[in-house]
């Protein structure tokens, strides 16, 4: 599909399983050599990271095709603005989402992420994801708590969250307690927020959720944390 003249962008039917066995098959040559339009979240964190890292090519964490009869007003219109905006593009969630600070202040670099189970499967790989002065986005869906929690702490101990300059958490839908005593999701992502002292916010729509925002990933991200704005530019 990179070779096809024809093609200006690629969206990926859906997530899943299955991007990690392709990752030592793909010809990154021929892609840094033929970029395109290249979008899906999920299971498709991994080719993210390495067509960011490798390619340096921009992707964007937005809606694949098996998602397209749940598509509003607001996710089609966020996926058109997201890949042709020439400067500046302001992130807004949909008017009934509230965004969260979670730890105060501002910080800029390049946007990377996507997944939290799919990241720390990148760890110890050639496809590790680099977070260094960059802006780590992490969204989930679907685990217990203290499973995040011990994601979280993986990637913390592999130095990643220090590394980042600051930290967007997406949305973690149907991430549920395992036992009553365990943290609410927002109290857990505070406390490790403050063991790096990193911004921080809690709460953009992207991820697993409709409606969904397109994220730009690879492009130069600006957060200010205490007032839970976040714009891109280029």
């Amino acid at each position: 599909m990179f070779l096809d003249d024809s093609i200006d962008a690629i969206m990926c039917l859906r997530g899943g399983y299955g991007a990690s066995r392709i990752l030592d098959k793909i010809d990154y040559k021929l892609v840094s050599e033929n970029p395109k339009v290249f979008i899906g979240f999920s299971d498709i964190t991994g080719l993210h990271i390495a067509f960011n890292q490798i390619c340096n090519l921009s992707t964007y964490h937005g809606i694949m095709a098996y998602t397209a009869p749940k598509w509003d007003e607001f996710t089609y219109a966020s996926f058109i603005n997201a890949i042709n905006f020439d400067e500046e593009l302001i992130i807004h969630n949909p008017t009934k989402e509230k965004m969260y600070t979670i730890f105060e202040g501002k910080a800029e670099g390049k946007l990377t992420g996507g997944n939290l189970s799919l990241i720390t499967s990148t760890l110890g790989t050639k496809y590790e994801i680099n977070t260094n002065n960059k802006i780590l986005f992490i969204e989930e869906i679907g685990e217990y708590i203290y499973r995040i929690d011990r994601m979280l702490m993986h990637l913390y101990h592999a130095g990643k969250l220090n590394d980042c300059s600051g930290i967007i958490y997406g949305d973690f839908n149907d991430c549920r307690k395992f036992n009553e005593e365990d943290n609410e999701i927002i109290d857990l992502l505070r406390e490790i927020s403050e063991k790096v002292n990193k911004p921080a916010i809690y709460n953009l729509q992207a991820g697993h959720c409709m409606p969904m925002l397109t994220l730009p990933l690879g492009a130069n991200c600006y957060m200010d944390a205490t007032n839970c704005n976040v714009k891109f530019m280029r």
